[in-house]
């Protein structure tokens, strides 16, 4: 089973949108579990959200700060580590994403 403390770090890839638009995201996850989406020029602003994750049965549990919520599921093949997510933003805008750890 994977801790929040786990996943702790910088993470960066391509995020989708439910409008079909890729941009680059950056999450941060702190060791005690507060996170922030920083998303590139094209959605600049709407992804950009604290909040908490939390470990539940294997997957990731966000609850963002002003009420978006999503799911992701760490992937470890070779010792490379993936994180896929799902998220859905207050507004209802859905946001998928695949990304990777930042060294």
């Amino acid at each position: 089973s994977i801790a929040s403390s786990s996943v702790a770090g910088r993470w960066d890839g391509l995020v989708r949108t439910s409008g079909d638009r890729d941009d680059l995201v950056e999450l941060m996850i702190a060791p005690d579990g507060t996170y922030r989406f920083t998303a590139g020029v094209r959605m600049i602003g709407a992804l950009d959200a604290p909040g908490r994750v939390a470990v539940q049965d294997g997957r990731l549990r966000f609850t963002g700060e002003e009420g978006g919520t999503g799911t992701g599921i760490l992937y470890e093949k070779e010792g490379k580590r993936t994180l896929q997510f799902d998220l859905t933003s207050a507004k209802d805008r859905n946001y998928t994403g695949r990304l990777t750890p930042k060294p």
